[in-house]
């Protein structure tokens, strides 16, 4: 049975290994043995890395997405996190997908596992 797993990114882009550690989490869960339904969140300052003028390899974090996008995984983020963060959704990079507070709480209560990063 495929587990659903969430991984929440909740941290500013750049200055620390939260980021980059957990899209390497979700790239090594994804390509598992066990079969996994993995899709990562950018949700509180992590928004911040899901936006178009974000460049992901300063980051560290462009390899370990193209690698994860690869293998099945999803990437989205948070729109309430945008807006509190007075973002626009137009700015949000085309390979993540914007979620409404319903959408985000249907994906974190449909996981049998979460992780926070």
């Amino acid at each position: 049975m495929r587990q659903k797993i969430v991984i929440l990114l909740t941290r500013m882009p750049g200055g620390h290994i939260h980021l980059p550690e957990g899209i390497r989490a979700a790239t090594g869960i994804t390509a598992g043995f066990d079969e996994h339904d993995v899709k990562v969140l950018f949700t509180q300052d992590g928004a911040y890395a899901a936006m178009e003028n974000t460049d992901w390899r300063a980051t560290d974090i462009r390899t370990h997405v193209e690698e994860f996008r690869e293998l099945g995984g999803e990437l989205f983020v948070d729109e309430q996190a945008l807006q509190t963060r007075e973002l626009s959704t137009t700015n949000v990079r085309s390979d993540v997908t914007p979620l409404t507070h319903r959408e985000l709480t249907e994906l974190i209560t449909d996981a049998d596992k979460m992780l926070s990063f």
